[in-house]
């Protein structure tokens, strides 16, 4: 998601886009193992359905895995 929001070509951010929910997003939807609500999933589809690829396209996810981060992993300790 870092290198995504790097680029400046629209055409490498539609093209990687595309392969981060692909190979992410998707799995872990068709797999039923994800913990992502189901606005941060809405938020990305709607732009790919358009497909527009703003640089904040997978925001959402960036806050839901840090504040995933900070709970449930390091409870343990």
């Amino acid at each position: 998601i870092k290198q995504y929001e790097k680029l400046e070509c629209i055409e490498e951010r539609r093209k990687l886009a595309r392969e981060i929910y692909d190979n992410f997003i998707m799995k872990e939807l068709l797999a039923h193992s994800h913990d992502y609500s189901k606005e941060a999933v809405a938020h990305v589809q709607k732009y790919l359905m358009k497909n527009e690829v703003p640089i904040n396209l997978f925001e959402p996810y960036i806050e839901e895995i840090f504040n995933h981060l900070r709970g449930e992993p390091f409870k343990k300790f």
